[in-house]
Parts: structure tokens; sequence; C-alpha cells
């Protein structure tokens, strides 16, 4: 009996390992997608002409940043309903 409370402590950190190493593995991958995006996007602009990557990011600018109206905003009160 006197093993019982060595071999749960080390039960413990066997499973907070494989949590750990878990968590590692998750963080690896998301890393080398990262990486792989990363290497496309440098590849995709090395082939893009300038008039292209221009148009590009005209497009995102303007779909991540639409125009705001211009001029006053006018708002109009429907007046019946305080009558």
């Amino acid at each position: 009996m006197g093993n019982f409370p060595r071999i749960q402590v080390i039960l413990e950190y066997k499973y907070a390992l494989q949590e750990e190493v878990e968590i590692l593995k998750e963080q690896i991958k998301e890393l080398v997608e990262n990486y792989q995006l990363e290497r496309e996007n440098s590849l995709l602009k090395t082939l893009a002409s300038p008039e292209q990557l221009e148009k590009l990011e005209s497009q995102l600018t303007s779909h991540l940043f639409p125009q705001m109206p211009r001029g006053p905003t006018v708002t109009v009160l429907n007046t019946a309903c305080f009558k």
C-alpha cells in the first residue's frame, strides 16, 4: 500500500503530460498550416503581375472597408404617430 500514492502521482503526471502533448501537436499542426499558406502566398505574389496585385488589393480593401455613404444623412419621422 505504500506505493499507491506514488503510483497515483505518476499517473497524474502521465495524464497531464499526455494533455500537454496533444496541445503541442495542435499548435505544431497550426504552425505547419500557416507556414504552407505563407509559402503559397509568397509564390503567388512572385507570379502575379503588379496590375493583378493592385486589383486584388483594391478588391480586398473595398470588401473589408465598404464605402460609407457620403453627404448628410436625413432621417424622416412619421409625425402621424405623434398626433
